[in-house]
């Protein structure tokens, strides 16, 4: 039975990379009533810094918990985030991302003028002075590498996408389409897949406005290495659930040859050779986990 609550927001800890603290912090800048969402912090093992900050936001009148299931399988932890929820609205949230004050309000605002099928889709952006430094990181993001799309320019949201960092769907056809597959043991394309499945159960997903996230996360190029590492042993994984579709409805992440192509596209002037060189050796690593998946 649901309370008066509006939303469940469920964040999964990303065992490769487990901050939470500025992420907490922002749910109490919210311009929406803390008595009517609830906050699910679901990790694979309890961290006693994380336990004090949380029994502090509890004490001003949070509905928090932080949850712990021994997998290191982001997609067992979403689900089992979801499993728990007590809204009917569900609001997936990365945890190296913080909130504006306005993105609890947006989601359920949003899902108030649409229907039951809808995926509302938050931007997100790394922190200016992060972006600033590091021409790695503007190029990530520019191009669309990070999220499968650019929320930095020219946004359009393809249908069936569905990202982990910030993406508000219904309860209800959350657990129609099935959750999200957990076969997948990296923190990647679980929810590319999922987005894909949701399509067949009559998804559409929709931009929306004023639900921006801040990542507070400056990427080396040797965890992006490793990411597409990832990536790379997912989509082998994706391949064998035949979950790929025609090119229309490919969140860029799926197809390397999409992301080279869309890549392509960004670069210019004296930043095109840079560029180029990153392109490569990210695809060296998606290629190399590919690879090894079966090996």
């Amino acid at each position: 039975m649901f309370t008066n609550m509006n939303l469940s927001i469920i964040i999964p800890i990303d065992a490769y990379h487990p901050v939470l603290l500025s992420n907490l912090e922002s749910w109490d800048n919210q311009n929406f009533n803390k008595a009517d969402f609830e906050v699910i912090v679901v990790d694979s093992e309890k961290k006693t810094d994380w336990v004090e900050a949380i029994d502090d936001l509890k004490s001003r009148g949070f509905n928090l918990r932080y949850e712990i299931i021994e997998s290191d399988h982001r997609s067992v932890r979403a689900n089992f985030g979801a499993s728990q929820a007590q809204a009917p609205l569900l609001l997936f949230f990365a945890n190296d991302f913080f909130a504006d004050e306005t993105l609890v309000s947006s989601h359920v605002s949003f899902h108030k003028m649409h229907n039951d099928k809808t995926i509302g889709v938050g931007t997100a952006i790394s922190v200016e002075s992060q972006r600033e430094a590091s021409a790695f990181l503007r190029w990530l993001e520019d191009s669309g590498q990070l999220f499968g799309i650019s929320f930095t320019k020219n946004v359009k949201i393809p249908e069936g996408y569905f990202y982990m960092g910030n993406c508000s769907i219904k309860k209800s056809f959350f657990e129609q389409v099935g959750g999200f597959n957990e076969a997948f043991a990296f923190p990647c394309c679980e929810d590319y897949e999922f987005g894909i499945r949701s399509i067949s159960s009559g998804s559409v997903s929709r931009l929306v406005e004023n639900a921006q996230a801040i990542h507070d996360h400056p990427i080396t190029f040797e965890e992006r290495a490793r990411s597409m590492e990832f990536a790379g042993r997912s989509a082998k994984i994706l391949e064998k659930l035949n979950a790929f579709v025609p090119i229309e409805y490919r969140p860029l992440r799926e197809s390397l040859k999409r992301i080279v192509w869309k890549c392509q596209r960004q670069i210019n002037g004296d930043d095109q050779l840079q560029h180029k060189v990153w392109n490569s050796k990210l695809a060296g690593s998606f290629y190399q986990g590919y690879i090894d998946q079966d090996a």
